[in-house]
């Protein structure tokens, strides 16, 4: 049995503390023999005994030499395999041991050399975590955009609470902007947003990130895993902005983080001396270089929700709700949202537009929203009062299609007649009304005199100027003889008597 360094060395402390066998072996877990072969013979037990007899590998090494000449990056278990068809009889980890042995002979240290790019070759791009901002005792989590011209080192950053592929994109077009333009090449690592799936060197990237990059003309291009000095300026940079940027800062919200970073950006970070290129970013920065961006105007990079218009007329975006116009309900919507701003759309039109509220659980509404509300409701209680004249008779259904195809204002019209009913009575606001259709005169300042006309005497009219129509101004109904009422009274008394006789 080989006993480790620790063992040796308690072993060797409790014999001079007079520690017996029995007790340093139960203490050690050890055997009172081995204790005691160690105590008698300290060297011998020290000497590792050598194998005389050969690998069983050792015939098929030539062997699996010319696999290797054949294919550098073969796996040890497509030798093993191989071997085994040959003869080998022994085990998986001695091919193992064996390739990892030949391979670092052949490759030794890995190394990688340093190169400089051409002004407007190359972007590099990576995403940083910064922590979270507080909003009314909810965090929202910080991560750093960040974005860098290869040769220059001339860097750009933008603070988001989200690592979505819409805001991603959003970044890239803000950069090309700070920039001025696109370079050939943008080179990140293999990101979620960019990078679907890659298996050795085949990579599939994101369809709408490469539907994107087509527009501008830039080719992406996924680092190698676990090679990060293949973009290994923005991996500094990102170092940088960390311990430069962030240190003794307090921040409101998002929009105060980024105002922030962007005059840490023109103060400071590009007008620094780079302790690599011995120059300042913004002097060593050739935007003429760059390609131009002219292709982007119109392209929407925003956040995008498909919703149904729910009845309570708020909709969940993002944690939050955010009201909606009455007539949307029920309709198929569209959330388009920004850093700052949240916009609904029901079709081609915007039904909503709201600032973003990076809170939690909070409700934005617009005041205009619930006055739609009322005036729903208003014409509810007009379609009920139209219903109330529509119930008068053929002459008020009439007279209500010719004030609908006038200019007349037809709400406050139908208010005032109802009005006009209620004080005059069914009847007489029919008649009223059929007698300004056979005049061909509309309006409810007509109807009113009319009625005026029918109900009271003369002399108690107010006269009524109808500009155009002086002959209607000056109409009045002839006096009402009441003797032709004292006369049906009389006739209907007697007939009343004589069926009693």
């Amino acid at each position: 049995m080989t006993l480790s360094i620790r063992q040796l060395f308690e072993i060797k402390r409790m014999q001079q503390g007079g520690a017996s066998l029995v007790s340093m072996a139960r203490q050690l877990g050890l055997s009172v023999p081995t204790v005691r072969r160690y105590l008698q013979d300290p060297e011998r037990i020290l000497r590792v005994p050598t194998r005389d007899r050969p690998s069983r590998l050792e015939p098929y090494k030539e062997a699996v030499q010319e696999m290797l000449g054949q294919c550098e990056d073969v796996s040890a278990v497509v030798v093993y395999q191989r071997l085994q068809e040959k003869g080998y009889e022994g085990g998986l980890t001695v091919v193992k041991d064996h390739l990892r042995l030949l391979r670092g002979k052949r490759r030794g240290a890995r190394t990688y050399w340093h190169f400089e790019s051409l002004p407007g070759e190359q972007f590099q791009v990576d995403w940083g975590s910064f922590g979270s901002i507080d909003y009314e005792g909810f965090g929202r989590p910080l991560y750093c955009f960040a974005m860098v011209e290869a040769h220059s080192r001339m860097l750009f950053v933008e603070f988001t609470h989200s690592m979505k592929l819409a805001v991603f994109i959003h970044c890239h077009i803000n950069a090309f902007g700070f920039f001025g333009g696109c370079c050939k090449t943008i080179v990140h690592d293999n990101l979620k947003s960019a990078v679907v799936e890659r298996d050795g060197r085949l990579i599939r990237f994101n369809d709408t990130y490469l539907d994107f990059l087509m527009r501008v003309g830039a080719a992406p291009r996924a680092c190698t895993p676990g090679a990060p000095h293949e973009k290994g300026k923005i991996e500094n940079l990102l170092g940088y902005v960390r311990h430069n940027f962030l240190p003794l800062r307090v921040f409101k919200d998002l929009a105060d983080v980024n105002r922030q970073a962007l005059m840490w950006l023109k103060e400071t970070a590009n007008v620094r001396i780079h302790r690599t290129t011995g120059q300042r970013p913004v002097d060593r920065f050739k935007p003429e270089a760059l390609r131009p961006i002219d292709c982007l105007e119109g392209y929407d990079s925003r956040e995008m929700l498909l919703t149904k218009g729910p009845r309570d007329l708020r909709i969940k975006f993002d944690c939050n709700r955010y009201s909606i116009p009455f007539w949307a309900a029920g309709k198929d919507l569209v959330v388009k949202a920004s850093s700052d701003l949240v916009t609904i759309y029901c079709g081609k039109k915007i039904a909503a537009r709201h600032e973003r509220c990076w809170g939690k659980y909070q409700s934005v509404v617009n005041p205009l929203h619930r006055d739609g509300m009322t005036s729903q409701h208003k014409r509810e209680q007009i379609s009920h009062l139209q219903e109330l004249l529509l119930g008068m008779g053929e002459g008020a259904s009439r007279y209500l299609q010719r004030l609908q195809s006038s200019s007349l204002p037809l709400r406050r019209s139908i208010v005032r007649l109802v009005e006009l009913r209620d004080h005059f009575g069914s009847a007489a606001l029919l008649r009223a009304m059929e007698l300004a259709l056979e005049r061909g005169v509309l309006g409810v300042e007509y109807v009113e005199q009319l009625l005026f006309q029918i109900t009271r005497p003369s002399e108690q009219i107010p006269r009524l100027e109808l500009p155009g129509h002086p002959e209607l101004s000056a109409l009045r109904l002839g006096d009402v003889n009441l003797m032709l009422y004292d006369n049906v009274l009389i006739e209907k008394g007697k007939d009343h008597e004589e069926k009693e006789s």
